[in-house]
């Protein structure tokens, strides 16, 4: 069994044992978390979701050991699925490896996907499959008005207390060597995330740099890297000033001090075909009988979307 096989056994015993697939959800949290918002404005959108590993999460890379781990605020709503969200863990990874034939992706993962080609100075789109994403929140709250734009969704101090202790059991067990925010939720406030996750982990953490307005920031913490940056949710203007301002010049900089391996020397087209020739046989094998992501965002009516139900 290989590295990454068992860190998904070991998070699939953990998430079967506390109820996070939402196909079986019984967190014990829930029910403090449904008291701390206010029910008459607000209503549930998803209950259970786990963080979704890539068969190469553990990967060798021209001689230095790179986790990489990607952590988002919550999972995207759709209201054509049973539960609002994938229903169990092997779905979700599933789901999101098959992100690499996906024509019509999303913003998201289009930003998700030019990190990781930058950080591995490929082309291909096969780097989907050495990672790991995830999301603080297991749960979403929605104003009712409200429900299918997922943009605004709402979140309490009792469900930042009780979700990140999910988060950090992911982090012991996946070992990441680099964790990457997105999303301006991780900075935000006094006791952010950054500092949360410190709390939580009972860690110093020193700031390394910042970019231009000294919001993000990459942070060394006793046994991996957080490099914060901002959400490619609005991809083009993402791409063109956002990513240039954090993201391009933090991989830069991790890369010049030897946490991530120093690769921008060698050709593009060389790592591209040494990274295929690891990951494509396998990602071929496991992905070729499945449908296109599309279907995860199919339209419904508003009669539809009026039939979801108001938390009792």
């Amino acid at each position: 069994m290989s590295k990454t096989q068992e860190r998904i056994k070991k998070l699939q015993e953990y998430y079967d044992k506390n109820g996070l697939n939402a196909d079986n959800f019984f967190c014990e949290s829930f029910s403090d978390c449904s008291k701390s918002i206010n029910l008459k404005k607000f209503m549930k959108q998803f209950a259970g979701a786990t963080a979704a590993v890539m068969p190469f999460y553990d990967l060798e890379f021209e001689g230095k050991e790179v986790r990489i781990l990607i952590i988002g605020k919550e999972h995207g709503y759709m209201s054509n699925l049973k539960f609002g969200i994938l229903p169990n863990f092997i779905a979700f990874n599933e789901t999101v490896l098959n992100c690499i034939n996906w024509k019509n992706m999303n913003n998201h993962m289009k930003g998700t996907r030019d990190i990781l080609k930058y950080i591995f100075n490929i082309e291909s789109e096969n780097v989907l499959s050495a990672y790991t994403l995830s999301d603080v929140y297991r749960c979403s709250f929605q104003k009712i008005d409200k429900f299918s734009k997922i943009s605004n969704v709402n979140s309490t101090k009792c469900m930042k207390d009780n979700c990140i202790k999910h988060l950090i059991a992911e982090i012991k067990i996946l070992e990441p060597t680099l964790i990457i925010t997105q999303g301006e939720w991780a900075v935000q406030g006094v006791n952010n995330f950054v500092k949360i996750l410190g709390d939580n982990l009972d860690q110093k953490v020193e700031c390394l740099k910042n970019n231009s307005n000294k919001k993000y920031g990459i942070y060394k913490f006793n046994d991996f890297i957080l490099m914060t940056s901002h959400h490619p949710a609005i991809y083009g203007h993402w791409k063109v000033n956002l990513a240039p301002d954090s993201v391009w010049p933090f991989i830069d900089y991790l890369k010049e001090k030897q946490y991530l391996p120093n690769n921008n020397n060698t050709s593009s087209l060389k790592n591209t075909k040494l990274f295929d020739a690891l990951t494509k046989d396998e990602i071929e094998r496991r992905t070729k009988d499945l449908p296109s992501n599309d279907w995860l965002r199919k339209n419904i009516s508003k009669a539809e979307q009026l039939k979801i139900k108001e938390i009792k």
